[in-house]
């Protein structure tokens, strides 16, 4: 047992700066899993441009329900164009109407499904590498 006035205080000093240290490490380990949470609420918030309208609400349009909804509606406008020329010629513009229409949602939806793809892919490499430096943190360092 020690009973020096000055070991004592030194000894107390060193128990300090590790409770320090430690709560140091806590605080920038905090900050970090805060900085993870802000960027899924960016991405939630972000998400959200990404969507179209549909009959039953909105979502996040993808590459093949694109080119299939394109391909169906711009089918059924030359099919009217045709059908329609044969009977009434002017109600042929109607189906030009839907060509255009079907073109335009089509390269629109696909477009925005292609952008979704990237930002989804910036958002998680980015989250990853947040949630990497969470952990070199929180890895117990080696002391000499």
């Amino acid at each position: 047992m020690r009973r020096d006035e000055s070991v004592h205080y030194t000894e107390r000093l060193e128990q300090i700066e590790e409770t320090t240290r430690q709560i140091s490490e806590r605080l920038d380990q905090i900050s970090a899993y805060q900085e993870v949470e802000a960027l899924d609420r960016e991405w939630d918030e972000e998400k959200e441009s990404y969507k179209v309208s549909t009959k039953h609400g909105s979502k996040i349009p993808t590459k093949l329900e694109s080119v299939i909804g394109g391909i169906f509606i711009t089918g059924f406008g030359i099919f009217w164009t045709i059908m329609a020329g044969m009977a009434f010629p002017p109600l042929a513009l109607v189906g030009l109407f839907f060509v255009g229409f079907g073109l335009f949602q089509a390269v629109s939806c696909y477009s925005k499904a292609e952008k979704y793809q990237l930002a989804e892919k910036r958002y998680r490499r980015r989250r990853r590498d947040l949630l990497a430096a969470v952990e070199d943190e929180t890895q117990p360092v080696e002391r000499e």
